[in-house]
C-alpha cells in the first residue's frame, strides 16, 4: 500500500515558515503561492525555497559585432509641392500733394473817403465825433423889388418888375462859410469851385458811413519810409485757424453779408481792430499781411511733407 506524505502547509499567500516551525529536513508548502520550503542545517538553521532561481551569474563577454550590412540605395525624391499662390499686390502709395500756388500780391487798401455829405446845394462835415450843420453854398436871394403904386380905385395898377437876384458868393465867401463849420485852417473848398474835385485836396482824419461806399480805388500809405518797429507776423497759420468766416445780416438791413467777427479778430490780430463810440471796427485791409504769412506757413508744411515722402521712396 502506498504511503501518503503529509507536509506542513499554509493557505495564506506570501507566508514563509520560520526555522523554529520546521525540523531539520522537514518540508513546508504554501498552497496559494505554490512554493515549497525546506529547513536546512549547514552551520546555521535556515529555511530555503526549493526550486527558486539561484543567483544570477556574472555577465558573459560580449560576442563580436556582426558585419555592417551594405547601405541600401536612396529612394527616389518625392515630387515637388505646388508653388504657393502669389500674395496680393500692395496698395500704391498716395500721390504727394501738389505744391501750393504762390500768393497773389495784395491789392493796396483804398484811401479814406472824405467825411462830408451833400443835401441839394448844402454841405456838412464830420468832425470825428459828430456832424456839423449844413451850409448852403448857393448865393443869397436878391432883395424883393419895390411894390408898384396902388392904382386908382377903378383898375388895379400893374405890378412892378421883380428886383434883380443878388450876386452869388465869391470863392472866398464860400470858404469863409466852410471855415465856420470845419474850423480855421481847414483848407477845404467845395467841389469844383477852384477847378479841382474835393477828393484831390480833402484832408480828413476819419469818417463813418451807414450806407454803401463806392469808389474806383482805395489806397493806403505803405512806404517803408513811413513805418517803424517793423516785425514779421508770427504764428500766422494758427491765427487764421482761430478765425471763423461767417455770413450775417446787419441790424435794420435785409441783405446778408459775409465777413469776420471783430471780437474774434481782436483776440489774435488786435492791430486790425479799432473801437469807436464803444463799438469795434474791423480794417479788413490790415488782414492781408496775416493771410500772406499763413499761406507761406502752409507752403513750408507741404514742402516738408514732400521731402519726407521723397525720402521714403
Amino acid at each position: 500500500m502506498a504511503n501518503t506524505l503529509l507536509l506542513k502547509r499554509t493557505t495564506v499567500a506570501g507566508r514563509v515558515p520560520t526555522a523554529a516551525q520546521l525540523a531539520a529536513g522537514e518540508l513546508a508548502v504554501n498552497v496559494p503561492d505554490g512554493k515549497l520550503y525546506l529547513k536546512r542545517v549547514s552551520g546555521a538553521e535556515t529555511v530555503i525555497e526549493l526550486g527558486q532561481t539561484g543567483p544570477q551569474g556574472p555577465t558573459g563577454p560580449a560576442g563580436p559585432q556582426g558585419a555592417t550590412g551594405a547601405t541600401g540605395p536612396t529612394g527616389p525624391q518625392g515630387p515637388a509641392g505646388p508653388t504657393g499662390a502669389t500674395g496680393p499686390k500692395g496698395d500704391t502709395g498716395a500721390t504727394g500733394p501738389q505744391g501750393a500756388t504762390g500768393p497773389t500780391g495784395a491789392t493796396g487798401a483804398t484811401g479814406p473817403t472824405p467825411a462830408h455829405q451833400w443835401s441839394g446845394t448844402s454841405l456838412r462835415f464830420y468832425s470825428g465825433t459828430s456832424w456839423g450843420a449844413y451850409v448852403n453854398l448857393k448865393g443869397d436871394t436878391g432883395a424883393t423889388g419895390p411894390q408898384g403904386p396902388t392904382g386908382s380905385t377903378g383898375a388895379t395898377g400893374p405890378q412892378g418888375p421883380a428886383g434883380a437876384d443878388g450876386s452869388p458868393d465869391t470863392a472866398a465867401q464860400v470858404l469863409a462859410k466852410l471855415v465856420t463849420v470845419d474850423g480855421a485852417g481847414s483848407g477845404i473848398d467845395a467841389d469844383l469851385l477852384d477847378g479841382s474835385h474835393a477828393s484831390a485836396f480833402a484832408k480828413l482824419t476819419g469818417a463813418t458811413f451807414t450806407g454803401t461806399v463806392t469808389a474806383p480805388n482805395f489806397v493806403s500809405s505803405s512806404d517803408v519810409r513811413l513805418k517803424a518797429d517793423i516785425a514779421p507776423i508770427a504764428d500766422a497759420l494758427a491765427k487764421v485757424q482761430a478765425l471763423t468766416g461767417v455770413t450775417y445780416r446787419m441790424d435794420g438791413q435785409s441783405a446778408r453779408q459775409m465777413g469776420l467777427i471783430a471780437q474774434d479778430v481782436q483776440a489774435v490780430a488786435p492791430e486790425a481792430v479799432t473801437e469807436v463810440d464803444g463799438l469795434l471796427r474791423l480794417a479788413y485791409g490790415n488782414l492781408v499781411g496775416l493771410l500772406v504769412e499763413a499761406i507761406k506757413d502752409l507752403h513750408a508744411e507741404l514742402a516738408h511733407m514732400k521731402e519726407r515722402l521723397d525720402a521714403r521712396d
